[in-house]
C-alpha cells in the first residue's frame, strides 16, 4: 500500500469512527413498563368488643373489610395482604403486630385481641404471583375500647334519692352513677335534668359553674339514631357542633368530650318515670375510647 493510501485511511478513519458514534446516539432504547396492579377499593374498619357486664373476658377484636381491586379476575392476581402496625403516642411506627396474606375470594380479615393502650395502623394492598403489590389503602389509627350495656342516670331532684351524676374510670372503662353534689363534683362526666317543660336534658356538669364550683366540664353532641350510628367507627364531626346540653331522645346516638380530652359514646336506650315516680331514669349503653383524642368507638 503505498503512502497516498494509508495517508487517506487515516485521514477517513476518525470520520468513520465519528459516523458511527452520531448514529449509536440516535438510536433510542424504549423503556420497560413497570409492572403494577389496581389497589383494593373502600377501606372499612370497625372494632368489636365484648360487654364489661358479661361473662366472658374483655377483649377488643379489629376487623377490616375492603371491596375487590378492579385486577382482581386477572390470571396472575394473587390476593391481598393485611400488615397491622403498632405506633407510638406520636403515631410513629414501632413494630408490626401482624402480616397476613389472603386469597383473593375474601375481603374481610380480623385483628384480635387489640390491646385497650395502644394505637394502631392497618394497611391492605394487592398482591400479584410475582409479588408485585399495589399501593396501600389504610386504616385511621385506632386502638381498643372499653364497652358496657349498664349505664343508668336518673334526673336531678333537689330532694330525694335521685342519681344524676354519671362518670367514667377511663382505665379500666367502669361507668359509675353517683348524686350530683360537690362531694361528687371531680367524678361526673354527665349530668341529666328535667326542664320545665317537661323535656330531659343531657348537661356539663359544670352547667351551674356561675353558682357552684369545681364541676367538670363535657362537651355534648346528638350525633343519630339507632344501632347503626351506634355502630359507626369514624365519627367525623367538626368540634363547632358540640354543646354543654342536649335533649335526651330514645335511640338517640351523643357522643361526649370529657374535660381530659377522652371520647365517650352513649346510646338511650329507653328512658320513664322511676323510683317514686319523682324524677325520671335513662338507660343507656356506652363506650369509651381510653387513649386522649381518638375517636374511634365502635361495638
Amino acid at each position: 500500500m503505498n503512502k497516498f493510501k494509508i495517508l487517506t485511511l487515516l485521514l477517513f478513519f476518525p470520520f468513520l469512527m465519528f459516523s458511527l458514534m452520531i448514529g449509536c446516539s440516535n438510536q433510542t432504547t424504549e423503556p420497560i413498563a413497570k409492572k403494577t396492579v389496581a389497589p383494593p377499593q373502600n377501606l372499612k374498619l370497625i372494632l368489636k368488643a365484648t360487654p364489661l357486664d358479661s361473662t366472658a373476658s374483655p377483649s377488643t377484636t379489629a376487623v377490616v373489610s375492603w371491596d375487590a381491586s378492579v385486577a382482581e379476575s386477572n390470571a396472575d392476581f394473587k390476593g391481598y395482604r393485611v400488615i397491622t402496625v403498632e405506633l407510638n403516642n406520636s403515631n410513629q411506627f414501632v413494630s408490626v403486630l401482624q402480616e397476613q396474606a389472603i386469597t383473593k375470594s375474601e375481603h374481610t380479615h380480623s385483628i384480635d385481641n387489640i390491646d385497650v393502650m395502644t394505637k394502631y395502623q392497618t394497611y391492605v394492598v394487592a398482591e400479584l404471583t410475582d409479588g408485585t403489590r399495589s399501593d396501600s389503602l389504610k386504616t385511621p389509627v385506632y386502638s381498643g375500647v372499653f364497652y358496657n350495656t349498664n349505664g343508668s342516670i336518673d334526673s336531678y331532684t333537689s330532694s330525694g334519692n335521685s342519681q344524676s351524676g354519671y362518670g367514667w374510670d377511663i382505665k379500666t372503662g367502669e361507668g359509675t352513677q353517683c348524686s350530683y353534689n360537690p362531694a361528687n363534683s371531680k367524678k361526673i362526666d354527665l349530668h341529666l335534668r328535667e326542664e320545665s317543660t317537661g323535656e330531659l336534658f343531657f348537661k356539663s356538669p359544670d352547667f351551674l359553674d356561675g353558682l357552684v364550683k369545681n364541676y367538670k366540664y363535657t362537651r355534648i353532641l346528638l350525633i343519630g339514631f339507632g344501632q347503626e350510628i351506634f355502630d359507626e367507627t369514624m365519627i367525623d364531626r367538626p368540634d363547632s357542633l358540640f354543646r354543654t346540653e342536649a335533649q335526651v331522645i330514645t335511640d338517640g346516638v351523643y357522643l361526649l368530650e370529657t374535660q381530659e380530652g377522652y371520647y365517650i359514646k352513649i346510646w338511650v336506650k329507653n328512658y320513664g318515670k322511676a323510683g317514686d315516680l319523682s324524677y325520671y331514669n335513662v338507660k343507656f349503653y356506652y363506650k369509651v375510647q381510653p387513649i386522649v383524642g381518638l375517636r374511634i368507638l365502635k361495638r
